[in-house]
């Protein structure tokens, strides 16, 4: 392997499993995503290893994002499942799957079960995509019950209405701008920056206030409410929680009383 190559595995931050011209249409899909403000880009630097930046309205971010083959007993999924160092590096991982190719992800399961140990606090983005317009087998929605589930194309439901149902494309890309990334670079603009108001993260019984209720402002402040949860315990992270989503709900329109009482459901 090339010298070059080995250092740019080293900054690797995103992995992507999956079929080359499948993921070559899954990357074009994502930087023709039609927004004024938000822009994706991804480019092939060397083989199988892309330059992926994000330029949105409030920040820049570069990452490094590797492509890996689903094949029979792929050495390459070995090495990076007992390589912790390069897994600690690891912010995100989309795994797309055909109906040809799903046989082959139990090779990702001890991979993505030390992702999960070793993001607790859940900063590791994961994303399932279904490329075809099918019925996997609903053991595989189960198996990664964590994951972001997408449909890449059409427009219903692949699994039954009453278990777990992909969502679309449009979902995926909010998903992808809101997570709480490392490495961001937020714009200088003086005029967007003024627009964000510290979020006060102290957890309470009461709500935040009304000046916050604003997506972009939660957004943004992400990274602080991740950190501060990790330094409480269960009850505290459970309350503090509910008090940020509930936050999210407001800031997309919904009514608390939408809500109220989710918890419970089964």
């Amino acid at each position: 392997m090339a010298q070059v190559d080995m250092v740019s595995r080293k900054n690797v931050s995103v992995l992507c499993f999956g079929e080359k011209n499948e993921c070559e249409h899954f990357f074009k899909k994502i930087q023709n995503y039609d927004s004024s403000i938000n822009k994706i880009y991804l480019n092939e630097t060397e083989l199988n290893i892309y330059s992926f930046r994000l330029d949105t309205k409030y920040y820049d971010l570069d990452l490094v994002l590797e492509f890996v083959p689903f094949e029979p007993n792929c050495d390459r999924v070995r090495s990076i499942a007992s390589d912790e160092p390069f897994l600690n590096n690891i912010q995100s991982i989309f795994i797309l799957v055909n109906n040809k190719n799903y046989q082959f992800i139990g090779q990702l399961d001890q991979l993505v079960n030390k992702l999960e140990n070793m993001n607790e606090s859940n900063s590791c983005l994961s994303i399932l995509i279904l490329t075809e317009e099918t019925k996997i087998p609903l053991i595989l929605s189960k198996r990664y019950e964590n994951f972001l589930k997408i449909k890449l194309n059409g427009e219903k439901n692949l699994l039954d209405e009453s278990e777990d149902s992909f969502l679309d494309f449009d979902e995926m890309i909010n998903g992808i701008l809101v997570h709480s990334w490392e490495g961001i670079e937020l714009k200088s603009d003086k005029k967007v920056m003024k627009k964000f108001e510290k979020i006060d993260t102290e957890m309470n019984d009461s709500e935040f206030d009304d000046k916050n209720f604003n997506l972009e402002n939660l957004m943004m402040n992400l990274k602080d409410i991740r950190e501060k949860s990790k330094n409480m315990d269960f009850e505290e992270r459970k309350k503090f929680a509910e008090n940020v989503t509930l936050n999210f709900w407001k800031s997309v329109g919904g009514e608390p009383d939408e809500i109220d009482g989710l918890d419970d459901k089964k």
